[in-house]
């Protein structure tokens, strides 16, 4: 069963005993809401929204994945001579 077939009105969040990278307690949601003007609800919304659109792609899915005859008429359009040189340098 897939998370989404799950869905319902209100989900449970189970705050972290200390801060860490990949969660906080609830007095630092607290301290970050208030910071922020926001209520706790809306610091989550925004928090869930601005991960999602960091994490997850921004465009629709390929349709086909490339097969080996794809890449093979791609390399014959891309000049394959400069594969080993760097395309610029800072020295």
């Amino acid at each position: 069963m897939n998370a989404i077939a799950q869905i319902s009105e209100k989900t449970l969040l189970r705050w972290r005993g200390s801060d860490t990278p990949h969660g906080v307690t609830r007095r630092r949601a607290l301290q970050a809401a208030e910071a922020l003007g926001m209520t706790e609800t809306q610091l989550i919304h925004e928090a869930l929204a601005q991960y999602i659109a960091h994490a997850l792609p921004q465009y629709g899915l390929d349709y086909l994945t490339l097969t080996d005859k794809h890449y093979a008429a791609i390399a014959k359009r891309v000049d394959q001579t400069m594969m080993d040189e760097p395309l610029s340098s800072i020295i």
